[in-house]
C-alpha cells in the first residue's frame, strides 16, 4: 500500500514503467486506472537532447505541478477523478529566436542604401540588415536617355521625386544631354530610372543611384538569437538616425514534443478503485 501527497492508504497497487510523449495540449495519463505517477527525466526531446521547456500537469480541472528544468519530479495523487494530464509549455521569447524575416517599422531619416543597420538582442546575438530601397534626397544620378534639342542652362525635373531637378551643363550637336548637375535633390526620391519634364527639349531619363532619407525596405544579412515576433527593435549604424525595424517570422526550433519516463501506480487487475 501506498500513501502519496497525504492522500488515503491505497492497497494492491502495482506499477508501471512507461514513456509519454507530451505536446503543448494537455493529454491524459491513465484515465480510469491511475492512483499516482512520478515523471523522471521531464525534459528530453524525442530524440533525446534536453530542451528549455516547462511541464505542467496535474487533474482535468487544475494544473497544480509546474515542473522546471532539471527539477525533481514529485509524486503526484490521483485522488477521486483518476486521472492525470500533462502538457509542454514553451518558454517565450523563443530561445532560438533566430530572425527570418522583417519588415521597416519607422524609417527614420538620413539614410541611404547600403547602410548596414544592427539590431540589438535582448540577451543573444544582435541581428543586422542592410538598407535596400530609401526614399528622400537625390544624391547622385547618371544620365540615362540624352534626348534631343536641349540646350545648356535647361532645368529638368525629375518625375515622382518630390521635385528632383537637374540642370544640363553640355549637350551635343542633336541637343542630347551629355553631362549634368543635380540642382535640386527632392524630398522623395527613389533610385532609378525617372522621365524629365520641362526644359527645351524632349526624351531625356535620368538614373537615380543614391538617395539619402526614410527607409523603404531592407534584407536581412544576419538573424541573431533572442529575438520575438512582432517585437520593434530600434536600429544603430548607417547615416540616418530614428529608424525601427519589426520581427515578422523567427526560426522556430522549439520541439514540438518532449519524452517523459512515467513511474505509474495503479491498481491491480481486479483490484477495486
Amino acid at each position: 500500500m501506498l500513501g502519496i501527497n497525504k492522500g488515503p492508504i491505497v492497497d494492491n497497487l502495482e506499477s508501471v514503467m512507461f514513456p509519454k510523449v507530451v505536446t503543448p495540449n494537455p493529454s491524459a495519463l491513465g484515465r480510469g486506472e491511475m492512483v499516482a505517477v512520478i515523471f523522471q527525466n521531464p525534459l528530453l526531446n524525442v530524440d533525446g537532447t534536453s530542451n528549455e521547456a516547462q511541464i505542467w500537469f496535474g487533474n482535468s480541472t487544475n494544473q497544480i505541478w509546474l515542473l522546471l528544468p532539471g527539477q525533481d519530479c514529485p509524486i503526484y495523487y490521483a485522488e477521486d477523478l483518476k486521472d492525470v494530464y500533462v502538457k509542454l509549455l514553451f518558454p517565450f521569447p523563443n530561445p532560438n529566436g533566430i530572425i527570418l524575416t522583417v519588415g521597416v517599422a519607422d524609417g527614420g531619416e538620413g539614410y541611404t542604401t547600403g547602410n548596414v543597420l544592427t539590431l540589438d538582442s535582448p540577451g543573444g546575438n544582435n541581428a543586422t540588415v542592410s538598407v535596400t530601397t530609401a526614399r528622400g534626397a537625390a544624391t547622385l544620378a547618371v544620365l540615362g536617355v540624352g534626348g534631343a534639342l536641349y540646350t545648356v542652362g535647361d532645368v529638368l525635373t525629375l518625375t515622382g521625386t518630390g521635385g528632383t531637378q537637374i540642370t544640363v551643363d553640355t549637350v551635343d550637336g542633336g541637343g542630347a544631354i551629355l553631362t549634368f548637375t543635380i540642382s535640386a535633390p527632392g524630398t522623395l526620391a527613389t533610385l532609378g530610372v525617372k522621365n524629365t519634364t520641362g526644359g527645351t527639349g524632349a526624351g531625356a531619363t535620368i538614373n537615380i543611384t543614391r538617395v539619402v532619407g526614410e527607409i523603404l525596405s531592407v534584407t536581412l544579412v544576419t538573424g541573431g538569437t533572442l529575438f520575438a515576433v512582432n517585437e520593434i527593435y530600434p536600429v544603430t549604424g548607417g547615416s540616418g538616425i530614428d529608424a525601427t525595424i519589426q520581427v515578422l517570422t523567427v526560426e522556430d526550433t522549439v520541439p514540438g514534443s518532449c519524452n517523459l519516463t512515467c513511474l505509474m501506480y495503479r491498481k491491480r487487475k481486479g483490484g477495486k478503485q
